[in-house]
């Protein structure tokens, strides 16, 4: 299955070739935006949901629903907090420590100068 969406669960269908292609480039042009930024900065700091710890829920991802301040969203729209690294394939990792792409050790090395603080 692909899982690429734009804001929704993916559905069950698979893409055609010329449409898994139209992903990669989507993919690609989103990761060169990335390369921009960082060439300002070395890594970006992202939470990885929008809320604290909650009760493990049931049902399917469409009818999840968690309270983000007091007021009820779906669940599976917080995904896209993860998927600020995840799609563009960018290493990040805890709070979501963002790197160049391929550049796994940037924020390794940045995690390490905050671990203790």
């Amino acid at each position: 299955m692909t899982v690429m969406s734009y804001g929704a669960p993916p559905t069950p269908e698979l893409p055609s070739a010329h449409g898994y292609m139209a992903m990669l480039h989507i993919q690609l042009a989103l990761r060169r935006r990335w390369d921009r930024l960082f060439q300002s900065f070395d890594v970006v700091i992202a939470p990885t949901l929008g809320m604290v710890a909650f009760p493990h829920m049931e049902g399917d991802w469409a009818s999840r629903r968690v309270m983000i301040d007091g007021e009820p969203m779906g669940f599976a729209e917080q995904l896209a907090r993860a998927g600020l690294a995840t799609f563009p394939n960018l290493p990040a990792i805890g709070i979501q420590i963002l790197g160049p792409h391929l550049e796994d050790r940037t924020p390794l090395a940045f995690a390490r100068l905050i671990e203790g603080l």
